[in-house]
């Protein structure tokens, strides 16, 4: 149905621009009526990142799944790279909230988005992919559901045939997302990295962008379950106990003590072997 000619596409309204200016997202109608997404990559503006933006295509032809975004097609005409996607009328969550919620989304809302997006995120973990950029411009939302995108830092762990337990190498041009990689993916260590540090970036994604006072913390719903309890009432309930010192001794104390109780005057026997 979505054909290779960029003349089927008429273009209605500049939606985005992405990947620093290399790429714009615009609003296009097919010439059978249907409204897209056309996103065009200028590729003559490309260095570096046209690895990233072919790697991106290629990775997400290889996923089919409600709560991750398709595409229909995609083709090069001239030095220009089209993929045409389903029109996502919310925009991104970033969006949504810049133009209707500034103080953040209803829990409730937070709650679908977030079911949506983790639904997304198993899929890919079950596929063997890690995404590394989840945060609110890569979620989209239509009236249905919420989707996700931005899949040019996604990495397999898939290694020669094999999965392989965790990765060290932080995503190339993530100076922008830093704030959504988790600790684990920052430190570069020799543990490196697994699946999970997605879970990290989708937690710090439902932070309300507007932060609220103490007061207005207080006065949230989830403190409600507080005011007929207390916190040694719900230790006793989950059975967690605090240990008990009664029967430690520290060697180094002991140790300590020993040597305090040592003659160490001038006049002693006692002599310091360096």
């Amino acid at each position: 149905m979505f054909g290779f000619n960029p003349n089927d596409y008429e273009i209605r309204k500049e939606l985005a621009t992405c990947c620093n200016g290399i790429a714009s997202v615009y609003l296009a109608k097919h010439t059978s009526g249907q409204l897209v997404a056309l996103k065009k990559f200028r590729m003559d503006r490309a260095k570096e990142e046209s690895a990233y933006i072919r790697d991106e295509i290629l990775t997400m032809r290889q996923f089919h799944h409600p709560n991750i975004l398709s595409f229909f097609t995609s083709f090069v005409d001239n030095f220009d790279v089209f993929v045409i996607a389903p029109f996502m009328p919310y925009g991104s969550c970033r969006d949504t909230m810049t133009n209707s919620c500034r103080t953040g989304f209803p829990e409730i809302i937070v709650v679908l988005i977030l079911r949506d997006v983790l639904h997304g995120v198993e899929y890919l973990h079950k596929k063997g992919f890690i995404h590394r950029a989840i945060r609110a411009s890569h979620i989209l939302m239509n009236h249905e559901r919420a989707v996700l995108t931005g899949f040019r830092q996604a990495i397999t762990l898939l290694s020669h045939g094999e999965r392989v337990r965790s990765l060290h190498n932080l995503p190339a041009n993530s100076t922008k997302g830093l704030n959504w990689l988790a600790p684990e993916v920052l430190e570069q260590d020799l543990l490196g990295y697994s699946e999970k540090s997605d879970v990290y970036s989708v937690g710090i994604s439902t932070q309300p962008t507007d932060r609220p006072n103490v007061s207005q913390l207080f006065n949230h719903p989830v403190f409600k379950q507080t005011k007929h309890t207390s916190l040694s009432e719900q230790l006793t309930n989950f059975g967690i106990h605090p240990v008990d010192y009664s029967q430690h001794c520290d060697e180094n104390l002991k140790l300590v003590q020993d040597l305090s109780d040592m003659n160490l005057s001038a006049g002693s026997a006692f002599e310091w072997d360096f």
